[in-house]
């Protein structure tokens, strides 16, 4: 997550951004940078995004209309 909103009934939402690693990266690199990267190494596809917004399918994900079909991903932890 990358962050937090308040909706109208002000309740603190977490928000997140959809994004695309710049060049792939070994994940000692990622972890000495910064989990999640920062945007000099990202190309930001959608941002504040709330976790209803994105919708998972066998093959990939759809955010705002658009489908991106993934490959198998790590997760790496940010400790």
């Amino acid at each position: 997550m990358n962050g937090e909103k308040n909706d109208s009934d002000d309740t603190t939402v977490d928000i997140s951004r959809w994004s695309r690693c710049k060049k792939p990266l070994p994940q000692k690199v990622m972890r000495s940078i910064r989990i999640p990267l920062p945007r000099e190494h990202v190309e930001v596809i959608e941002e504040n995004l709330e976790w209803e917004d994105v919708q998972w399918s066998q093959t990939g994900v759809w955010i705002a209309g658009k489908e991106s079909t993934l490959a198998p991903v790590h997760y790496p932890s940010s400790n």
